[in-house]
Formats: structure tokens, sequence, C-alpha cells
């Protein structure tokens, strides 16, 4: 699920900023910018990440300026005299000016050294704080985020109950069509010279098995308070078994539409459809 914290410290000593953005996925997987002076903290970050957010695709973003260290700042002398060197060298080679080599040699990497490339355990103390409200407040949006999809699922579902309720309400009128069609076929079979009982009887099975629309209207009605059910369970996730409640919920929306042979039906199973897209799209962010 899609979810954003941030958090920040400016002292007189540091400046400390944490983002964490996380994106739906089905595990857990971590992206991190840090500095190289925190490489041997990486760990103790994904276990604090991992008990927080359990999945989804992680990126963590750390800014840290220790100020104090930064007055100790030095130019690294041996190192910008050898990029200076070997650029006037290359210039030469190639006949270009020399104006802004200089310039240039400053800004290359490694030219300037100070104490703050390193990070104790009492700064890390304060930095892990900082990254522990920024997990805090991007959880607190995923749970926000949990809620909405939450209503949005179950707005969905009300609509296909109440679809279903159309359905149920027209399906007398759509039998009484049925039987009449029916009966108009059966009189006509009946009175043919070549009529034959045996495939009449199977004619009939057909026909009621083919048009009957009762047992795909039950499941139905179990179906959806089901989904209500496991959706308002407390646990990490249960994308999976909302995914397969909604494909058992289209299998009984398809065989409604494809039974009814009614027109009204059919366009109430449209929107069924269309509510059931719905639900699919944002179950994606569930799993």
């Amino acid at each position: 699920m899609t979810g954003f914290g941030t958090a920040q410290l400016e002292t007189d000593a540091y400046e400390i900023r944490a983002e964490v953005k996380t994106l739906n996925s089905k595990y857990l997987d971590f992206n991190f910018r840090l500095d190289p002076m925190f490489s041997a903290r990486e760990p103790e970050v994904r276990n604090l990440i991992s008990q927080k957010l359990v999945r989804g695709k992680v990126n963590l973003h750390l800014h840290f300026v220790n100020r104090e260290a930064l007055s100790d700042l030095r130019v690294n002398q041996e190192i910008v005299q050898h990029y200076y060197q070997e650029l006037q060298k290359t210039a030469d080679l190639v006949g270009s000016s020399t104006q802004d080599l200089f310039r240039i040699a400053m800004l290359l990497p490694n030219t300037y050294t100070t104490d703050a490339n390193s990070c104790g355990d009492e700064e890390w103390k304060v930095i892990r704080s900082v990254i522990e409200k920024a997990i805090e407040k991007c959880t607190d949006f995923r749970q926000q985020e949990g809620k909405n999809l939450q209503e949005m699922l179950r707005q969905s579902i009300d609509s296909i109950e109440d679809l279903l309720e159309k359905i149920e309400e027209r399906d007398p009128e759509r039998v009484v069509k049925v039987r009449q069609r029916l009966k108009k076929h059966i009189e006509e079979f009946t009175s043919h010279e070549h009529f034959d009982p045996n495939r009449f009887e199977q004619e009939v099975v057909y026909y009621v098995e083919k048009l009957d629309i009762a047992e795909e209207k039950t499941r139905l009605r179990s179906h959806l308070p089901y989904f209500r059910e496991v959706m308002a369970k407390k646990a990490h996730s249960h994308g999976k078994k909302l995914n397969f409640i909604a494909q058992e919920i289209g299998r009984e929306i398809n065989t409604i539409g494809s039974k009814a042979n009614d027109v009204q039906i059919q366009h109430l199973v449209v929107n069924m459809k269309e509510e059931l897209d719905k639900i699919k799209e944002q179950i994606n962010n569930v799993i």
C-alpha cells in the first residue's frame, strides 16, 4: 500500500531529515539511500522497518549533517593536485583551455575531508529516533489509506447487493415470460408428427437448468457478507482471500448474466461487473 512519512530535527549540532515512501508489493523490498557512514547500521534499519511496515516496496532517504564536524572541513590537497595535473595533461593533449581546471578539480570526489564522515553511538540514537518518527508517520498514512480503501470496497459490495435485490425483484416476471416461451415451444414440439417423448424430456431439463438462476443468486448472496467479514478482520493482509472471494462473486454474476435471458437483468449484471472491476482494482493494493 502506498504511504509517505517524513521527520526532521535541526539543532545547533545536527541537521537530520528522514523520508520513508512505500508502494504496494506482495513482499517487503528495501531501497535505502544512506550515506556510506551508515553502512554498518543498515541491518538495524532493515529490522526496524520490517517490524513496522511488514510488506511493500520501501524507500528510505536519510539526510544527515553534523554541523560541529563541518567546522573541521579540510581540503585534501594531494588529491586536488593529482586531479589538476591529470586534467592539465589531458587539456594539453587535446589542445583545450586550462582556464577552469582548478574549479573542476575542486568539484571532483574526495576533495574534502571532515570528521563528519563518522557516526558515533550517541549521534546514531538521535538519527534512529528521527527514522522511527518517519516510519510512524508512514504507518499512519497507510492506515488512513487502508480505511479509505475499505470504505471503497464496502460501497462496491453494497452496490452489488442492491443490484442483486433488483434482480430478485425482476426475477418473478422473468420466470413468467420464460414459462410462456417454454409453453409455446412445448406445444410446437408435441404437435409435431415425429414427436419423441425422450427427446422432449431432455429439452425440458435443458431449458430448466439453463434458465434457472436461483442457486446463483443464493451463492452470490452468501459471498457478499463473507467478503465484508474477511475485510473487517484485523490482520496484516487479507488480500489473497479477498481476491478469491471476488473471483467467486464474478463467477456467479457471469452465470446469472448468461442464464437470465432477460434484458433488464443483463443491464443490472453489467452494473454488477462494473462494481466488481472496481473491487479487483482496489484489491491489488491489498495483496
